[in-house]
């Protein structure tokens, strides 16, 4: 557990001047991606494996991971 909640902290905050502070957009998207996972295997029992739902959680991780370097790209 205390693995995890490390991973959490160091993946799930920003430095801002010298402090540890949660930061808004990566936790947007990691509650968003979340949910897209449970509506997936939600979908996944109850229609099975579907193609399209299968490429909307790549083009999902695939949109956050552009996000967020165009965000890294803002802040600098």
């Amino acid at each position: 557990m205390n693995l995890i909640k490390q991973i959490a902290h160091d993946t799930l905050k920003k430095d801002v001047n010298g402090v540890r502070e949660w930061d808004r957009m990566k936790l947007t998207m990691f509650v968003s991606f979340i949910v897209a996972i449970v509506f997936a295997i939600v979908d996944f029992i109850q229609h099975g494996l579907r193609l399209d739902v299968w490429l909307t959680l790549i083009g999902f991780a695939y949109g956050s991971k552009l996000i967020d370097a165009q965000a890294k790209r803002i802040e600098k």
